[in-house]
Parts: C-alpha cells; sequence; structure tokens
C-alpha cells in the first residue's frame, strides 16, 4: 500500500496534492498540518476529505486525534511521543486507523 504525507504548501492546496496522491497511486494519505489551528485545518480540507472519500482512499492525520474524529476520517498518525496506541484506541474507538 502506497502511503503519502502531504502538508499545507504555498504551491498547492491541499485538494490538488491528494488528487496528485491518487493519480499516483496513493490508497492511504496521512495528512500533516504543523502550526495550523484547528478551524484553518477545517477550512482547507474539505476538497481533500471529498476525494478521499470519493476515491476509497485511507485518510489520516497526524497528531490530532480529536479533529480527525469530528471531520470524519479514517484516524490519526501519532507522531507525538505522548500519545499512546491504548489510548488512541480507547478514545477513537475499534473503527478508527491508527498510525504510530
Amino acid at each position: 500500500m502506497l502511503q503519502i504525507i502531504i502538508e499545507p504548501n504555498e504551491k498547492y492546496t491541499l485538494g490538488e496534492m491528494g488528487q496528485m496522491a491518487v493519480e499516483g497511486g496513493a490508497a492511504w494519505i496521512i495528512l500533516r498540518c504543523n502550526g495550523m489551528s484547528d478551524n484553518q485545518i477545517k477550512e482547507e480540507t474539505s476538497d481533500l476529505i471529498s476525494l478521499c472519500r470519493e476515491s476509497g482512499t485511507i485518510l489520516t492525520i497526524e497528531n490530532h486525534y480529536k479533529l480527525a474524529e469530528s471531520l470524519g476520517i479514517h484516524g490519526v498518525f501519532a507522531t507525538d511521543k505522548t500519545l499512546q496506541a491504548q489510548f488512541l484506541r480507547n478514545t477513537m474507538g475499534p473503527e478508527a486507523m491508527i498510525g504510530m
């Protein structure tokens, strides 16, 4: 399974990067949003979330486990060493995808 990490930049929108990733064969997109507020993330991810739902692509977000639930995406990819797998599983439930 091809995974790709995308993060905001000045050249492409998250939706455009997601489209390129899907066209390139990615089955799992990890969204990295360091330094962005939850509101900014919500505003900038609508196209990406729609694309992933339509294409069947897994979408997770780094470390923002509460936001993952509110956005209705597949789960979280934890790079924050304070986030423990068992905590995330208990918090997010058995259906959530959790990467470490």
